[in-house]
């Protein structure tokens, strides 16, 4: 190699100014490390650009170019899609777990790519500077290496978006939960009220019978209505906090601070569809529910890192050159250096965990399916169970008491029994409301669960979850 340098200008006898020398090593040694490195680049795969597109356009929903600064909540005539929508968009819950995904998918790149080349120096100094040796020195790793790497980096970015489902899908479910709690407590405030009124009618009654001597047990039924006025007033207070409690809950779940205008609170039951059968609902949760998506992209994590595992007997190299700038000719001095990977129990170990890691990802899958079928099992009874006792009490129980006030009133009107007789059947009619509120309710919450574990209410906004199979009609 020493007559071909000899041959080039830069290196010749004659005496070089210095300044001329470092901008012309300087040259040479980018030009040297740009042809090193240029067979060196990885480009992104199809699935990394088709990431990047997702969250970049997922951002322009959730973050749009000029966000309105004033939060106006739901009013007067919203729909219930229109509460999940503006849940979706504005609780931080939504906004954090975005983030975290957007952070994951931005982590590939570094992933893949090659570490950062480095800038070097060395000087040899005794009585004066005798050599003066700046360089570059580039760490260069396998392109199979990297590769692993970067499939490693995009399967955590898919767990970090199938987490970013889910929290859409609990956002959902708890609104619909705290929907279903406030109107369950307004309707149970109502009732109380009118029990309220008739429990002061019959106490009245009662100690109207006491004062005249009607009745032998007048003052026991005027104690006992005493009593049950009484603690109908306590569940009314304890209603009141409840609801109080129930609202601050409803305005958390659509991402609402205490101090932001309340939004107007729901007077009717959120709207459901009917259920398909059994068997096409749990296809919907096994292709849809969000956990076991995060399980199976953490298999796909697991698989990925068994790959980057399995790169661990493949040595890693590394590359310079420095130029003395002291000789004249330039000195260059080359360097080079490899990773020996001899440790076979260390990389035997770190294969085998690796595997290990994939195994224990594919039992924790089959794990949560058989949980998956219990918890679909036991809402789907919870929501019969509801369903038949709302029935029950709207085909036997309302027609039942409801015979039994007419002839009440008629009693009353005939004078063969009194005004007390008739409060109670009206009281116990109002108490049967209470179970079917109840009833109700369960049915609600049930539902909901039912919804959750199929991802059913994401299509309330299609740009937050684009990909097809994390978006499924309401069943």
């Amino acid at each position: 190699m020493q007559p071909i340098l000899r041959s080039l200008p830069l290196f010749g006898t004659k005496a070089v100014p210095s300044s001329l020398v470092l901008r012309r090593s300087v040259l040479l040694c980018s030009t040297l490390l740009a042809s090193l490195l240029s067979g060196c680049t990885l480009a992104p795969k199809s699935s990394e650009r088709l990431q990047r597109r997702e969250v970049t356009e997922i951002g322009r929903t959730l973050r749009p170019d000029a966000p309105t600064h004033t939060v106006i909540p739901p009013g007067q005539g919203s729909l219930p899609s229109d509460y999940l929508a503006f849940a979706l968009l504005h609780h931080p819950q939504v906004a954090a777990a975005y983030d975290d995904w957007r952070a994951a998918v931005y982590s590939i790149a570094p992933a893949r790519a090659l570490p950062d080349p480095k800038l070097t120096f060395q000087a040899d100094i005794a009585s004066a500077v005798t050599s003066l040796m700046p360089g570059f020195m580039a760490d260069i790793m396998s392109t199979p290496k990297r590769e692993a790497m970067a499939r490693e980096a995009s399967a955590n970015s898919e767990i970090a978006y199938r987490t970013y489902v889910s929290t859409l899908v609990e956002t959902t479910s708890g609104l619909r939960r705290a929907w279903a709690d406030l109107i369950a407590i307004d309707r149970s405030i109502q009732v109380r009220r009118e029990m309220a009124v008739l429990m002061a009618r019959l106490t009245a009654a009662s100690q109207a019978g006491y004062e005249t001597g009607q009745g032998m047990a007048t003052l026991e039924a005027q104690s006992n209505s005493l009593d049950a006025s009484r603690r109908l007033d306590t569940e009314l207070a304890s209603l009141i906090d409840q609801r109080t409690a129930a609202r601050a809950r409803f305005k958390a779940a659509l991402g609402l601070t205490a101090t932001d205008p309340a939004p107007s609170w729901p007077t009717a039951a959120f709207s459901t569809d009917p259920l398909p059968d059994d068997a096409t609902l749990w296809t919907r949760i096994v292709s849809a529910n969000p956990d076991l998506a995060s399980m199976r992209a953490m298999v796909d994590m697991a698989e990925a890192q068994a790959g980057v595992a399995s790169t661990a007997g493949t040595p890693d190299f590394a590359a310079g050159l420095m130029a003395d700038l002291k000789m004249n000719p330039l000195l260059f001095r080359p360097t080079a250096s490899m990773t020996l990977p001899i440790w076979r129990e260390k990389i035997t170990s770190i294969l085998n965990s690796a595997k290990a890691r994939k195994l224990a990802a594919s039992e924790r899958l089959d794990a949560r399916r058989l949980s998956l079928a219990v918890d679909f099992a036991q809402r789907l009874a919870m929501l019969r169970e509801s369903s038949r006792m709302v029935a029950y009490i709207d085909a036997s129980g309302y027609p039942t008491i409801d015979r039994d006030l007419v002839s009440g009133e008629a009693a009353y009107a005939s004078g063969m029994s009194g005004l007390d007789s008739l409060i109670r059947i009206k009281l116990m009619r109002l108490d049967l409301t209470l179970q079917r509120i109840d009833a109700e309710h369960q049915q609600d919450l049930a539902f909901s669960d039912l919804v959750q574990l199929s991802a059913g209410d994401l299509s309330a906004v299609p740009s937050l979850s684009p990909r097809a199979d994390s978006t499924h009609s309401h069943p």
